[in-house]
């Protein structure tokens, strides 16, 4: 595989990544201005709907930037050659 087409295919993926983070930064936005009534562990479903989103939203983040890193590392090593 070229550089060029690694570059790219990375660069999409980081454009999917970020799609997918500001969605689950809405999803959680709204949970939380949807909690505001609750009372944490009065409604157990809702508590765990609410810890389940907040795992998938820290994982995707930390996924999002380990890849992030990645890709710059790779720029940086490349333009040092």
């Amino acid at each position: 595989m070229s550089h060029d087409t690694h570059s790219k295919t990375q660069t999409a993926r980081l454009k999917y990544h970020a799609v997918v983070e500001t969605v689950l930064i809405l999803a959680l936005a709204v949970y939380f201005f949807l909690a505001e009534s609750h009372i944490v562990g009065d409604d157990i479903v809702f508590t765990a709907i609410g810890a389940a989103l907040m795992v998938v939203a820290t994982f995707w983040t930390l996924t999002t930037t380990s890849d992030l890193i990645g890709v710059v590392a790779e720029r940086r090593n490349i333009r040092d050659r």
